[in-house]
């Protein structure tokens, strides 16, 4: 097995969790009522956002990753460890439990270590943003992994805009909007009012990132999903993650101790990619 296109394939995965979001905040205009529709959506909406995941800390044990890149797919079981505005670890072990690739987020940089050739990657967040056309920080890729719909900001923040369009179909209200250069379409259920799919299209050359939810349990006090599928496709990349989380442990202690890559070189990502 070409182990190359597993690096690459978490490679531009980084980019994917960090490109699909940003957090600016919907604001409602003066002197404009809402339709007595939106209002109505602006209650599910409301509603959804109260009931979003929020944990201090997660252990995704026995996660099983399947990378697509560039049309090669590659499997590998792994793990994610995250505590909360402040690491996120993700490994994969695609040999006998062996960690061979990591990627580490926090809200100074993004590590990608290649440990089969001793060798890394690191970026900043701007670096980030340039290559995907998004303003990027930590937590957009944070609440992309806890399944939380950052564009409508906090509870208490306005939930509607003249642009929005939302339409009720099988037990699922779809919000579609426009902020920014970004085209945003969130699926919600209406009965658990879990987050099941999140479509980010940037205007213009850019890409486009959907991130699917699916198989939601409830661990403790909090609705998660068991899988999730995060897909992105603009002119250079074709990506996409499929992410098996059989075993949750919400709020426990987390080992997310950082690798030490004083003995590896530092490298490229146009490298790692090639």
């Amino acid at each position: 097995m070409k182990y190359n296109h597993l690096i690459a394939a978490l490679a531009v995965l980084s980019l994917v969790l960090m490109g699909c979001n940003n957090q600016k905040r919907l604001t409602k205009t003066e002197g404009n009522e809402p339709k007595k529709e939106v209002v109505k959506q602006k209650t599910i909406q409301q509603r959804a956002i109260e009931a979003q995941p929020d944990f201090q800390s997660v252990n995704a044990l026995k996660a099983r990753f399947q990378l697509t890149y560039q049309r090669k797919s590659v499997a590998a079981n792994g793990t994610i460890a995250m505590i909360k505005d402040s690491i996120c670890i993700i490994s994969l072990q695609p040999v006998l439990g062996i960690e061979l690739f990591r990627l580490e987020l926090t809200p100074a940089e993004v590590l990608i270590v290649d440990k089969m050739n001793r060798r890394y990657v690191q970026m900043s967040y701007a670096e980030i943003s340039e290559a995907v056309k998004m303003p990027i920080t930590f937590a957009d890729a944070q609440n992309v992994l806890m399944a939380r719909m950052v564009v409508l900001g906090q509870p208490q923040s306005v939930l509607y805009s003249e642009a929005a369009a939302a339409a009720a179909e099988n037990n699922t209200t779809t919000v579609s909007l426009t902020e920014g250069k970004i085209n945003y379409q969130y699926s919600i259920d209406n009965s658990s009012l879990a987050l099941l799919q999140a479509v980010y299209t940037a205007n213009g050359r850019g890409g486009k990132a959907t991130v699917t939810y699916s198989g939601h349990n409830l661990y403790g006090t909090v609705l998660f999903p068991t899988a999730v599928n995060v897909t992105y496709l603009d002119s250079k990349y074709d990506v996409s993650c499929a992410i098996s989380l059989p075993n949750l442990v919400f709020n426990g202690e987390v080992n997310a101790a950082r690798i030490n890559i004083r003995s590896y070189k530092k490298t490229t990502i146009s490298t790692i990619l090639n």
